[in-house]
């Protein structure tokens, strides 16, 4: 797994993102942007999310990027088309242990939308926090799907995105990588029944 920084730079800009993670056995890349939770004003309670102009715009982009034609392969099959995440995390995040991810929920960007439109309805808050967020992926649930090929790009979107790396590296672009060379097959898969 090869992870690319994208903030605030061209690529950012123009998927979305602030972070994208290439996963070179079933090749695809995974899309993240970070959003920080704060703490009510009051001080106390349960830090929260209230979802803003800035976020529905990378949604934006996100989905101008190109979509891929269903796969036509076992290795282009993912549990879901949603290679964008949404990853919400504590304001006071502390610099994590070691090789370690940054504490928090991944919300695909299907699901963010469901959420945006059930605020706009009054269904649900409007800020997202921990006492009203059922649905999420953990850090661990993560790491085990991207792991195992089951989320990120496929097709033309992987083409998409790779020619804009390309392009960000060749602009002379800041990008940091970090490389995993984790096997697939490699990745204990939880044991049920």
């Amino acid at each position: 797994m090869t992870v690319f920084y994208a903030d605030k730079e061209k690529l950012e800009l123009q998927t979305g993102t602030d972070l994208i993670y290439y996963r070179h056995q079933h090749p695809g890349f995974i899309l993240v942007q970070y959003k920080r939770m704060r703490m009510p004003t009051s001080g106390s309670g349960t830090p929260v999310y209230y979802p803003d102009d800035q976020l529905r715009t990378e949604l934006e982009r996100m989905k101008s990027l190109p979509t891929s034609a269903p796969p036509s392969s076992p290795d282009e099959w993912r549990l879901t088309e949603d290679a964008f995440f949404v990853k919400l995390v504590a304001e006071d995040m502390a610099r994590p242990i070691a090789n370690r991810l940054v504490r928090g929920r991944y919300l695909p960007s299907g699901l963010v939308q469901l959420l945006l439109e059930a605020a706009e309805r009054r269904d649900r808050p409007r800020g997202w926090s921990a006492d009203n967020l059922t649905t999420y992926l953990s850090n661990e649930e993560f790491l085990q799907l991207a792991k195992q090929g089951y989320l990120g790009t496929r097709g033309a979107t992987t083409e998409h995105i790779e020619g804009l790396i390309k392009g960000a590296f060749e602009a002379d672009r800041g990008v940091i990588v970090a490389v995993n060379e984790t096997e697939p097959q490699s990745v204990p898969r939880p044991r049920h029944g």
